[in-house]
């Protein structure tokens, strides 16, 4: 009997200390599993200060001279031998030959036509003493610079019979033979029509030149012209005479022109319109490219971001009471590395970077600058 109580006692002792035993690893095991702590993002920020925002439109480009012309003959000619020889790099000072034909056959033919315009000219100046005496000192002043070598045109008049008289008398026609006669003698020399130098020479002292070659191409000095090309929603911000700052990455040097010209077209292979940017420095060269910005109009209420800060293309993130929140926003303009934007309050604050995995609700914690 007492054998069998003492068994008893015994298991109830062994279920007593495994109850304690469980009761003592569980609050171990609770003790031990660390509580959820929330991890706040620790970030940067700027103040919203809204206010007039310069445009700065970046552009690029080649530049050409805006004075350049091909050169062509207009008549038949052996090209004569000069002092200064023609060829590329030759600088020349408006009105100077470039080039110079044999015009021999042609000077040949406008001296008849002069003389016969003379003749004609002096058989009827008695004529005109007589029927028209008031008119007679003018005609005879005129035969008279003629004769001395001047050449001029017929003089006016409103007198109707005297102008039936000399047309009669085949004067306006003898002078017009004569001055189509003068003209073609000037085309057997090619004079510079402006300052510029020849940047290609076809044509060797010589040669038989004939109508419509091509002789070479004569360039202006001092004005160049700059093509480049702005988006549809960018070409509106810039107007006729806005500044534009151009350098070149392989001289160094800076440039600043005006823009003068603006294509109402759209260009269907780019897609965007071309603008034209004068240019007055002696240091250009033509085919040099530039790249530089267009100082356009001042943006009202807007701030300048970098492109990073975007969200969806048109959002932000802002931070409003210890969260991240969303605001969509107004583009007024963008280039590769910014944006101009209107939607912003003062006093707003916006992450300095971009927040990885960023979403709205996000708390957050600012460190102070």
């Amino acid at each position: 009997m007492k054998k069998r109580q003492w068994a008893i006692i015994g298991g109830l002792l062994i279920l007593v200390a495994a109850f304690g035993l469980k009761n003592k690893l569980s609050q171990s095991t609770e003790t031990e599993t660390p509580k959820s702590i929330t991890r706040l993002k620790a970030l940067r920020v700027d103040e919203v200060k809204n206010g007039p925002v310069f445009l700065n439109i970046s552009v690029d480009g080649p530049v050409q001279a805006q004075q350049k012309i091909d050169l062509f003959a207009e008549v038949n000619g052996v090209l004569s031998l000069q002092a200064t020889k023609f060829e590329a790099g030759r600088i020349y000072r408006k009105g100077e030959i470039l080039l110079d034909l044999d015009n021999s056959e042609a000077s040949s033919s406008y001296r008849a036509l002069k003389s016969q315009y003379t003749n004609v000219l002096g058989q009827v100046i008695p004529d005109i003493k007589i029927d028209f005496p008031t008119h007679f000192d003018t005609w005879y002043k005129h035969l008279q610079n003629i004769s001395a070598g001047k050449w001029e045109a017929p003089k006016s008049t409103n007198d109707e019979k005297l102008r039936l008289f000399l047309s009669a008398r085949g004067i306006y026609s003898a002078y017009q033979n004569a001055e189509s006669a003068r003209l073609r003698l000037e085309k057997y020399q090619i004079r510079a029509p402006f300052d510029g130098s020849i940047t290609e020479a076809m044509v060797e002292p010589g040669q038989l030149v004939r109508v419509g070659q091509k002789l070479g191409e004569f360039m202006g000095q001092g004005k160049f012209e700059m093509l480049t090309s702005l988006s549809t929603t960018e070409a509106p911000l810039v107007n006729i005479g806005d500044t534009v700052y151009l350098s070149s990455s392989e001289s160094g040097h800076e440039y600043k022109g005006i823009v003068f010209r603006k294509n109402a077209k759209i260009d269907p292979s780019t897609q965007r319109l071309n603008i034209y940017v004068l240019l007055e420095d002696a240091r250009l060269v033509d085919g040099e490219y530039l790249k530089g910005t267009i100082s356009g109009p001042s943006l009202n209420n807007a701030m300048a971001l970098s492109r990073k800060l975007l969200h969806k293309q048109a959002s932000i993130y802002v931070v409003k009471d210890s969260v991240l929140a969303e605001i969509s926003l107004e583009i007024l303009h963008q280039s590769p590395e910014e944006v101009i934007v209107r939607g912003l309050k003062n006093g707003d604050l916006i992450p300095q970077k971009p927040i990885a995995g960023a979403y709205v609700g996000m708390p957050v914690k600012i460190i102070s600058q």
